[in-house]
């Protein structure tokens, strides 16, 4: 065991450490920049692309410092100020990259966004001022391993530390069940980065200033027997196999979409069909009622069978009408992709027709804002829009009805205007629990993260409300 030891301290033998401790992180890098997905939900897989550069440029410094050993192992000092100077630049490069990856991804977790404003400018004073400091007080004759000490000390060290936050940020956001089994491997991210913080970021080769007097690749050894470049290779064979275990989230992401992608579409093929069977079906035969009913009211002469036929007739047609917003409510996933005031503004045409004297109206520039708005989010909108409208007509003597929107501090309000006589709001919510139309206008609002109400207008009328915030994401497409 000793032996072995003492061989691995030979410079030669840190060559092969060094190779393999670059090829895990040139791996990572790769893996990493493969797999990203952009159009995932997850926010922490839209900045990976920045840990995937910092994986491939740290390898590359590692293996320019491993040409380092090598010549000098060689006894040659040709060409040793370059690679040196290539090694610090690369470093630095890779630095930034994580420094840009955790702040990000904190940024994007983070309600305390404030905090991270100033730690940029606050990484780049620190560096010249260490700058200026060391070489004030010390006569440096090669600046280069200086600025690799700096590097770790202002840049690795807080942004390996950030980075191993912004994992465990991401872990806490797994609340669902499919993905919970895989939190582990971000928490083992997590804790190898802040490993990485402390054996990349303050343990150095050069004791020439600060605490690289005492936490030095020397003083390691000499306490542990233990090379460092050992404790990096194992710590970044650790980030390289959590990061990449992480990234099975993405795949069971795509899984779970493809699987919700088959189940909506076979929704929506069961939607067209019973919508083709209702029209072609069920309203050609009222159709047909209609007509023989019809022809028997110009046969009759009794006026009390007139007056049957003549209400006959009226429920029919209601019916009728019915059935034809009930199967355009069928179809509405397949219109969902149309601009969102042409949406409203079909829809509010057929209720047009259900009854006669009644004006309906759209504001389109106002219904515009709601463009943001996801396919499943719209489609929730125009579903509680639609049975709100068939409670107004339904149930009131409403002659005028308005259909916009207003913004309103960070939300946006769906208002439904109209005219009818003033709603018993009490009522409305004590049958908010048996009601069916109403259940339904909760539970869709729950979908978007909403908020709606009911209320009696000042002068006359009532006013329906649907309140949600501008920038949160929405539910997925599904039947009621």
């Amino acid at each position: 065991m000793v032996f072995c030891l003492e061989l691995l301290n030979g410079e030669i033998q840190k060559v092969f450490i060094y190779f393999a401790y670059g090829l895990v992180f040139f791996t990572m890098g790769i893996s990493v920049s493969v797999q990203c997905k952009q159009f995932s939900t997850f926010k922490l897989a839209k900045h990976l692309q920045w840990l995937g550069l910092f994986g491939i440029t740290h390898a590359l410094a590692e293996w320019t410092h491993m040409f380092s050993v090598i010549l000098y192992s060689l006894d040659s000092l040709a060409y040793s100020d370059e690679l040196r100077a290539i090694e610090a630049i690369l470093s630095m490069i890779s630095f930034i990259f994580l420094m840009i990856f955790s702040t990000r991804v904190f940024k994007a977790y983070s309600e305390k966004r404030y905090v991270i404003r100033f730690l940029h400018p606050l990484i780049v004073i620190s560096w010249f001022l260490g700058l200026f400091f060391v070489t004030q007080n010390n006569e440096i004759q090669n600046v280069f391993p200086l600025i690799n000490v700096l590097n770790r000390y202002f840049i690795c060290f807080p942004s390996a530390l950030l980075a191993a936050y912004s994992f465990l940020l991401q872990a806490r956001n797994l609340q669902e069940p499919e993905y919970k089994k895989l939190r582990k491997y971000l928490i083992g991210v997590s804790i190898t980065f802040a490993l990485y913080a402390v054996f990349a970021g303050l343990i150095v080769r050069e004791p020439d200033f600060c605490i690289s007097k005492y936490l030095t690749h020397s003083f390691i050894e000499n306490t542990t027997r233990i090379p460092v470049p050992i404790y990096r290779a194992i710590i970044a064979t650790g980030i390289s196999y959590f990061t990449i275990q992480s990234l099975r989230l993405f795949n069971l992401e795509y899984s779970i979409r493809l699987a919700q992608a088959e189940k909506e579409n076979t929704l929506m093929l069961e939607r067209e069909r019973i919508s083709g069977d209702l029209h072609d079906g069920t309203i050609q035969t009222l159709y047909g009622i209609t007509l023989l009913l019809e022809n028997s009211y110009a046969n009759i002469h009794d006026e009390a069978p007139k007056q049957q036929i003549n209400y006959a007739l009226t429920y029919l047609n209601d019916s009728i009408q019915e059935l034809r917003l009930f199967i355009t409510s069928l179809r509405t996933p397949v219109l969902v992709s149309k601009p969102f005031p042409e949406l409203v503004a079909s829809r509010v045409e057929l209720f047009s027709q259900a009854r006669t004297g009644l004006t309906l109206s759209t504001d389109g520039s106002s219904l515009a804002r709601f463009e943001w708005l996801s396919q499943g989010q719209r489609y929730h909108i125009l579903c509680i829009t639609q049975e709100v409208l068939s409670n107004i007509i339904k149930h009131s003597n409403v002659t005028d009805i308005k259909v916009y929107c207003e913004e309103e501090h960070t939300s946006l309000v769906l208002c439904i205007e109209d005219n009818a006589l003033p709603i018993d709001t009490e009522s409305l919510l004590s049958y908010q629990g048996s009601g069916l139309g109403l259940r339904s206008i909760t539970a869709r609002a729950r979908n978007l993260k909403a908020v709606w109400s009911w209320d009696n207008k000042k002068n006359f009328g009532n006013i329906f409300r649907l309140s949600l915030e501008n920038s949160q994401e929405g539910g997925e497409i599904h039947g009621d």
